[in-house]
């Protein structure tokens, strides 16, 4: 199976990881994107903002899938504001692609404040022009009922936390893609944690992924943020041993037992003060709190291996191959 991974920018690096690891499993994938987002994410096939678009349009052409990121680089997509207000890459002609001749379109939903405002009526927008609709996250997947493409999580050889010490102050780390309020939850977060006594809350953003990740591997717990369902921090967070705070919606959980076979093992969180609770629940009791590091690493050993995952999204990309997913 070939596949061609388009977008204006790889945000958290997904794409170039779906590449890496599908193909460690047969599959041939390919990343293009208008512009490169970080230093560390900038090994694209083609990156069309540099004029290095040579042989994309044929490979496109010879794709079974070419996956379009949408709805994530314009300079309003980071804030709410009107839907569909900016033409996106498929409509501009910013790859030179000739979409009337790719076997399999999907859109991957992956976020930003735009699509968070408005999922449904870009899931209505794309299956309108007869794309496939999938994303990277359990709320987009409901909102736009869309495939589920499960996001690889790569610790990049990163050493787990330690077990948290007796006697050690609670430190819980906050580590948001960007400073947005009504996406991350970071103010009051701070506020609420930074009243506590005993615990030391820390807010860290905006450097390369292996730093935070080896930052991250100095706490005993973190918080992601409270949208309903988890993402890539929060599913490195589990994996480095971190007890992870997010908000998870029950329904969410339900189907990931129903549909996947598992849900995931760390504390129940639907809001700020459910977070509060377990701040404390976690300063007050060390075992405890090292029950929860070690059920949440285990539980993403068992379930988000990294080649398991691609094993996953390349079965979904073959259902739409065979023509199994409207």
């Amino acid at each position: 199976m070939r596949v061609l991974i388009v977008g204006e920018f790889d945000p958290t690096g997904y794409a170039l990881r779906y590449r890496d690891w599908l193909g460690r499993i047969g599959v041939e994938v390919k990343t293009a994107v208008r512009d490169i987002w970080r230093a560390e994410w900038a090994g694209h096939d083609w990156i069309v903002g540099q004029g290095q678009t040579q042989g994309l349009r044929e490979y496109a052409a010879s794709c079974d899938v070419v996956i379009l990121c949408p709805v994530i680089g314009q300079v309003w997509s980071c804030r709410e504001g009107e839907f569909h207000a900016h033409p996106e890459p498929d409509e501009d002609g910013m790859f030179p692609i000739d979409w009337g001749a790719v076997k399999h379109k999907v859109v991957l939903c992956h976020g930003s404040a735009i699509l968070h405002q408005h999922a449904e009526r870009y899931a209505d927008l794309y299956r309108g022009k007869g794309w496939t609709v999938a994303a990277t996250t359990l709320d987009y997947r409901q909102r736009m009922d869309a495939l589920y493409l499960r996001p690889v999580v790569d610790l990049e050889g990163c050493a787990p936390a330690e077990l948290r010490l007796p006697g050690a102050m609670l430190m819980v780390v906050h580590t948001p893609t960007a400073m947005n309020e009504g996406l991350y939850f970071s103010r009051a977060f701070v506020e609420m944690a930074g009243r506590l006594q005993g615990v030391t809350p820390a807010v860290f953003s905006g450097m390369s992924h292996r730093k935070i990740l080896r930052i991250k591997a100095g706490f005993d717990a973190a918080f992601d943020h409270l949208r309903g369902s988890f993402s890539i921090n929060s599913l490195e967070n589990a994996g480095l041993g971190l007890v992870n705070l997010v908000g998870l919606r029950p329904e969410y959980r339900e189907w990931m037992r129903a549909n996947l076979g598992t849900a995931p093992d760390w504390p129940h969180v639907e809001n700020m003060g459910d977070v509060h609770d377990w701040i404390v629940r976690l300063r007050d009791d060390v075992k405890q709190c090292r029950r929860w590091q070690e059920r949440g690493r285990r539980w993403f050993l068992e379930h988000w291996q990294p080649l398991d995952v691609a094993r996953d999204v390349a079965k979904t990309l073959e259902t739409i191959v065979s023509g199994g997913c409207a």
